[in-house]
C-alpha cells in the first residue's frame, strides 16, 4: 500500500442497492417520482418533434374538427367547474385558476367555431389562405392562460388569500381578450410580422421561426413553473387534485414546447402537441373527478362526526338525567322512608302490649327497611351510571365496591378475555340488570356468595350472575316487576336474558347476552 494513499473500501454491488433504494424511499415520495417519470416521458415524447419537425403531422380535417370540438367541450367543462369551485371556496387561487382555463375555453371554442362555421379563410386558419392571426391568437391566449397558472400557483405556495377588485377585474379582462385573441389579430394581420412560414405548394407545412420556436420555449418554461409550485403545494395539502393539477400543467409545458416545433395552429392540420393539449384537460377532469370524490368524502366525514356527536348529547343528557333522578330519589324518597321508619319505631314502643299491632307494626317496618335498603342500592346504581368510567368493567367494578356494604353476601367478580367497550348508554343499562339481579338475590335466594362473571368469547358478551341460594321455583313463576325490568332492559340494548335454575349447583342464574363490537 502506497503510504498516504486512501484505503480503498470494497462494499458489495447488492448492498450499494439496498442503501440507494433506503436513500430514495426516504428522501423522495411516491408522487416525486411520478413527477420525474411523468417529465421523462414526456422530454422522450417530445424528441421526434424537435429533430423531425412536422414528421409526426398528418392531414384530416375531419378528425381536426372533432378533436377541435372535443378540446372545446372539455376545457369549457373544466373552465366551469373550477369557476363553481371559486363559488365554494372564495379564495384566490381558486379565482385565478377559473379565470386561466376560462382563457384557454374561450380560445378552444373560438378555435372550434371557426372550423364548424367555415370561417378559416376569413379569419387565415386555412392552409390555402393562411396568416399570422392563428399563430398570435395562439401565443396570447397561452401565455396569458400561463401566467394565470402561475400566479395561482404562487398564491398558494404563499397562502394568499385576499381578492381584491383589483385583481378581479384584471384577471377576467386578460382571460377575455386571450379568448377573442383571434378575431382581434385577424383584423389586423396585414401588418403582423412573419411568426411562421407558410406553405407554398399542396402537402407542405407551415414552418416555425425561431421567435415563434422561443416564444413557446418561454410560454412552456411559465407552465412548468406553475407546475413546481402546485407540486410544492401538493406536498403541503396531499391532496389527489393538486397532484393531477400538477402532471396536467407538465403536460401542457410539453405540449408548448411540442406547438413551437410542429405548427398544427391551422385547419386540418393535427400533431403531438394537440394530443399533449388534449391530455392536458382529460387530466384536469380527472383532478375534477378526484376534487368532487373528496368532496363527498369529507361530506360523509362530518355527516359520521355529527352522528357521532348527537350520540354523545343523547348519552350526556341520558347521563344527566339519572344523575338528577339519584339526587331526587336520595333527597326525597329515601329520606321520607327513613323518617317514616323512625316513627314506627316509636310507634312500636307505644303498642308493645298489642301482639297483633306489634306484628303489623313489625311488617311495615321490615318493608320500609327492604325499600330504604332497594333505593339506595338504586342510587349507587344511577350514580356510578352517571359517573365517568374508562370501561364498562370498571362501571361494574365501582358498583360492586360501593353496593358491597348494603348487600346480604358476598359478590365474586371474574373477567374472562378481553372485553370491548359497549358505550355509555349500554354499561348504564347492564349496571341496572345486575342490580336487580343482585337484589332478587337478596330478597328471595337466602345467598351467601354470588358470582359475577363478564366472559368476552366468539363476538359476545356474557353477563353471568350465579348465586348459590335455595334456587328459583321451577316452571318460574309469572314475572314481575324486578323480572320485567330487566328484560325491557335487555330489549333496549339488542340483548337477551335467561333466568333458571343452576346446572353446576343449586342456586340461581340470571345470564344476558349481547353481541360485542369488534
Amino acid at each position: 500500500m502506497i503510504p498516504g494513499a486512501p484505503a480503498r473500501v470494497h462494499r458489495a454491488p447488492d448492498g450499494s442497492a439496498n442503501q440507494l433504494a433506503g436513500w430514495w424511499t426516504q428522501r423522495v415520495s411516491a408522487f416525486d417520482t411520478l413527477f420525474l417519470v411523468s417529465t421523462v416521458l414526456l422530454a422522450a415524447s417530445f424528441l421526434p418533434g424537435f429533430f423531425l419537425p412536422g414528421n409526426g403531422v398528418i392531414h384530416n380535417r375531419d378528425l381536426d374538427n372533432a378533436l377541435a370540438g372535443m378540446i372545446a367541450g372539455v376545457a369549457g367543462m373544466a373552465a366551469l367547474l373550477q369557476w363553481l369551485r371559486y363559488r365554494e371556496e372564495r379564495s384566490l387561487p381558486a379565482f385565478l385558476l377559473s379565470c386561466a382555463l376560462l382563457a384557454l375555453a374561450l380560445a378552444n371554442v373560438a378555435r372550434a367555431a371557426v372550423t364548424s362555421a367555415d370561417l378559416e379563410r376569413i379569419l387565415g386558419y386555412s392552409m390555402e389562405n393562411g396568416s399570422q392571426a392563428p399563430a398570435y391568437a395562439w401565443l396570447v391566449s397561452r401565455s396569458v392562460a400561463g401566467v394565470l397558472f402561475l400566479a395561482a400557483g404562487v398564491a398558494r405556495v404563499r397562502s394568499w388569500s385576499d381578492l381584491r377588485a383589483g385583481v378581479r377585474v384584471v384577471a377576467i379582462l386578460a382571460a377575455v381578450a386571450a379568448g377573442l385573441a383571434s378575431v382581434v389579430f385577424a383584423i389586423a394581420q396585414p401588418v403582423l410580422p412573419d411568426l411562421v412560414q407558410l406553405p407554398n405548394g399542396m402537402g407542405a407545412l407551415p414552418e416555425a421561426s425561431p421567435v415563434f420556436v422561443v416564444l413557446n420555449a418561454g410560454i412552456a418554461s411559465i407552465f412548468a413553473a406553475a407546475a413546481v409550485l402546485q407540486r410544492a403545494a401538493f406536498r403541503r395539502t396531499h391532496a389527489q387534485r393538486d397532484a393531477l393539477l400538477t402532471i396536467a400543467l407538465l403536460v401542457a409545458a410539453f405540449g408548448q414546447l411540442q406547438a413551437g416545433f410542429d405548427v398544427t395552429l391551422y385547419v386540418g392540420l393535427i400533431g403531438a402537441g394537440d394530443l399533449l393539449r388534449a391530455g392536458f384537460y382529460l387530466v384536469q377532469m380527472l383532478a375534477f373527478r378526484a376534487d368532487l370524490r373528496g368532496s363527498l368524502q369529507e361530506l360523509q366525514h362530518h355527516r359520521d362526526q355529527l352522528l357521532l356527536l348527537r350520540e354523545a348529547e343523547i348519552a350526556r343528557a341520558i347521563v344527566e338525567e339519572r344523575s338528577r333522578l339519584a339526587r331526587e330519589v336520595h333527597d326525597g324518597l329515601t329520606q321520607d322512608l327513613w323518617l317514616a321508619q323512625l316513627r314506627l319505631g316509636e310507634l312500636a314502643t307505644l303498642v308493645a302490649s298489642e301482639s297483633a299491632a306489634q306484628d303489623a307494626v313489625v311488617g311495615v317496618r321490615d318493608a320500609l327497611e327492604e325499600a330504604v335498603r332497594d333505593a339506595r342500592l338504586a342510587i349507587v346504581a344511577l350514580d356510578v351510571a352517571a359517573s365517568p368510567a374508562p370501561s364498562f368493567v370498571d362501571s361494574l367494578r365501582d358498583y360492586i365496591e360501593r353496593a358491597a356494604d348494603r348487600l346480604s353476601f358476598r359478590v365474586e367478580v371474574a373477567i374472562v378475555g378481553t372485553v370491548a367497550d359497549v358505550g355509555p348508554r349500554t354499561s348504564a343499562e347492564i349496571v341496572r340488570i345486575v342490580q336487580e339481579a343482585l337484589a332478587n338475590a337478596r330478597k328471595h335466594a337466602q345467598a351467601s356468595v354470588v358470582k359475577l362473571s363478564v366472559t368476552a368469547a366468539d363476538g359476545e358478551l356474557t353477563i353471568t350472575v350465579d348465586d348459590d341460594g335455595i334456587g328459583i321455583a321451577w316452571p318460574l313463576p309469572r314475572a314481575g316487576r324486578g323480572m320485567a325490568s330487566m328484560q325491557e332492559r335487555a330489549r333496549s340494548i339488542g340483548a337477551t336474558i335467561q333466568v333458571g335454575g343452576r346446572l353446576d349447583g343449586p342456586g340461581t342464574r340470571v345470564m344476558l347476552t349481547l353481541p360485542q363490537a369488534a
